[in-house]
């Protein structure tokens, strides 16, 4: 938990950490997530310290005490069997017994606890719990004062009273934090002015390992690694993030669809890039038999999970091709195909892939240029030409007006647009994808390798030879469409 800072203040690097796990089992926790954190401090490294609470409960656990938003002071205790007797420092409140509680969310593990009087004509008086912060921590104490209650005979009320109830009263879970860490490349967000297409995108993650029995429940970027906690998927918050319906080899990694959190870096932030925090942080059963190869039948609870952080990249900006790419195609003896294209690029890396997919092509549409617009105008709905593709120079203005949406809707073209755009798909879902000859970071051009050694299936040999095929442009293997290009 941590302590407030000015605003304008930039966080420092380091981790604060909340001791909420046994002693034990927190120490090589703490060990293994500070790993994760191996930066230098941002900006001129000033440090907020943590406050850790204990939770508000004595040993003897008869007494739990807490700070609201008010900066009141409250206890409660047992005054006798089936009394709880709270205590505020307000002073106009000053102590009553109770008889009733009503415990409520007012956020992601923040609560509020309400007097709920014995009798009409009373008003009833709230505190929203400031100290310990909202987190686990908190919601540990309101587990405590919940269990309180109980053993005080009195009845407790609220939609927290539901959601406390969830998990047994455990406000932990096992905790797995991989190693070494995995690193999961998502874009800058862009100005407004020259990304609002590109924006609106989701984060697109692929997770190694085999996920086919494993069971997740919850998927989130959060911007700690101590921010992965029981919170960030307790009931009623929600959590956006989606398995991809198709999947292409469950055995070896999932893929999955995450909104773009607030926190999410601009792209003036690249240097803050190397030492943020934002991890990505999962929930559910199963989680540690997608790394093991024999996985023991304990490791099917529900647990949490730190697989790594995020890596932030500048979006490429790619040109378009004006040029047709032929490659040829090998059917007989020594079936197979190579062939190198050369891409100006700026910002690209070597994770970026090119590949090559098959024109949904309507049999009623002919000629190579009116294809080759349907396409264009079906990837322009599709949102597979954004704004980082560059038609700088391009001479066929025809083509360029279509592929950034004017003609989008086939109104003016000969032949209707395919019901999606050429680049949908993965790119092990393509005829052929290749990746850099060598990492172009900080170069002009990328050369990218395209490359097979089988035989083309018949029903390959009839959509690809002697057609029009789409180029597109991934900046990653895990996003679900590329750019055409």
């Amino acid at each position: 938990a941590s302590s407030q800072q000015p605003a304008g203040r930039r966080k420092n690097c380091c981790l604060a950490m909340a001791d909420v796990f046994s002693t034990a089992r927190w120490r090589h926790l703490r060990a293994t997530m500070l790993l994760l954190a191996a930066a230098p401090p941002c900006g001129n490294g000033d440090s907020t310290k943590a406050s850790v609470d204990d939770g508000g409960v004595t040993a003897a656990e008869h007494i739990v005490q807490f700070v609201d938003e008010d900066g009141d002071s409250s206890n409660f205790t047992i005054e006798k069997p089936g009394a709880l007797r709270w205590c505020a420092s307000r002073h106009s409140f000053g102590c009553r017994s109770l008889r009733q509680l009503s415990l409520d969310l007012r956020g992601p593990c923040r609560y509020q606890v309400t007097y709920v009087p014995p009798a009409t004509g009373v008003m009833e008086s709230y505190a929203i719990i400031a100290q310990p912060p909202p987190g686990p921590i908190q919601r540990q104490l309101v587990l405590r004062l919940l269990r309180l209650a109980h053993f005080a005979g009195i009845s407790i009320v609220g939609s927290a009273s539901i959601e406390l109830a969830l998990d047994g009263g455990d406000s932990t879970l096992d905790m797995f934090v991989h190693q070494p860490p995995f690193e999961f490349p998502v874009p800058f967000t862009l100005p407004a002015q020259h990304g609002n297409q590109m924006n609106q995108v989701p984060f697109y993650l692929r997770l190694p390992g085999n996920w086919s029995n494993a069971n997740i429940t919850g998927l989130a970027i959060v911007e700690r690694p101590e921010d992965c906690n029981v919170c960030t998927f307790s009931a009623g918050q929600g959590h956006s993030a989606r398995r991809l319906l198709h999947q292409i080899r469950p055995e070896a990694f999932l893929d999955v669809e995450v909104p773009r959190p607030p926190f999410a870096l601009p792209l003036q932030a690249t240097k803050e890039a190397s030492c943020h925090n934002q991890t990505v942080c999962l929930c559910g059963q199963g989680i540690v038999n997608a790394f093991r190869q024999h996985a023991k039948p304990s490791s099917t609870s529900l647990s949490l999970a730190i697989l790594g952080p995020v890596a932030y990249y500048t979006p490429p900006r790619v040109r378009f091709l004006e040029d047709v790419f032929r490659l040829g195609v090998r059917t007989f003896l020594n079936p197979g195909w190579h062939g190198n294209i050369r891409l100006l690029c700026e910002n690209c890396s070597s994770s970026n892939r090119v590949a090559i997919h098959a024109l949904e092509v309507d049999s009623k549409c002919r000629g190579v240029v009116q294809e080759s617009l349907a396409a264009v105008a079906a990837a322009s709905k599709d949102g597979q030409i954004p704004e980082n593709v560059d038609f700088q120079g391009f001479s066929d203005n025809g083509l360029r007006e279509v592929a950034r949406g004017h003609s989008s809707d086939g109104t003016s073209l000969a032949c209707l647009p395919p019901g999606h755009g050429p680049c949908t798909g993965h790119v092990e879902e393509a005829f052929s994808f290749g990746r850099p000859q060598a990492d172009p970071s900080g170069g002009k051009e990328v050369t990218f390798t395209l490359e097979g050694k089988r035989r083309l299936m018949s029903k390959e040999r009839q959509a690809l030879l002697h057609h029009r095929s789409a180029l597109c442009f991934y900046p990653v293997e895990g996003d679900p469409s590329g750019w055409l290009v």
